[in-house]
């Protein structure tokens, strides 16, 4: 993460010049909190064409007139869109349950990355954090459909991953290894790793 940081500062230090770097040189690493990518270069080539302007700074408070920023600037705006509220859920909130006894995401650890503790024949399909999502996620489905197979072939009616006490006791680690806001903000409402395979594997 750090080289290819590196690299992808000093190609925004040829395309938009030195004055600029400050609106694109985040304090964490890629891959530490989700990349977005602008492959073609549309955005860059927008901006300067003075399309749009950018300003990085932490916002202090709302004014009558608009943002008050930090630094005692203030932005005046007609419109102020926030994009700072995802809260994330596990499962979408559905309540979960096993012989009328709930179930708490939270409360579980995460198996091969793809099931969770005490709960029979459910799935957790996640894609990894620093590359492509929907790689894991395939990786994922196809895992779940050979266990499936199996499981129709030799007539099994359930499956449940168990932690025994002894890998228990080794500790946990948070579910996922972001630092992003909002998943700082809801660790607590993630199901946990283990500290070594299968109940960690990213």
């Amino acid at each position: 993460p750090k080289t290819v940081k590196s690299l992808w500062l000093k190609q925004l230090k040829r395309s938009l010049g030195e004055e600029n770097l400050k609106h694109f040189s985040p304090d964490y690493y890629p891959w530490d909190q989700r990349v977005c990518a602008a492959p073609n270069g549309d955005f860059f080539k927008q901006f300067k064409q003075h399309r749009f302007n950018i300003v990085t700074e932490h916002i202090d408070r709302f004014t009558e007139n608009g943002i008050l920023l930090k630094n005692g600037e203030e932005l005046p705006c007609d419109t102020i869109v926030t994009a700072t509220g995802l809260k994330l859920i596990s499962c979408g909130g559905v309540r979960l349950s096993v012989d009328n006894l709930d179930v708490f995401p939270k409360d579980q650890f995460i198996y091969k990355g793809l099931m969770l503790t005490n709960l029979p024949n459910m799935f957790w399909v996640t894609g990894y954090t620093n590359a492509s999502w929907t790689l894991k996620a395939e990786l994922s489905c196809d895992h779940i459909a050979r266990m499936m197979n199996y499981m129709e072939k030799r007539k099994k009616g359930q499956v449940v991953p168990v932690m025994d006490e002894k890998t228990a006791a080794l500790g946990e680690v948070n579910g996922f290894d972001l630092n992003s806001g909002y998943v700082l903000r809801y660790l607590d409402e993630i199901p946990k790793q283990g500290t070594k395979y299968p109940w960690q594997v990213y």
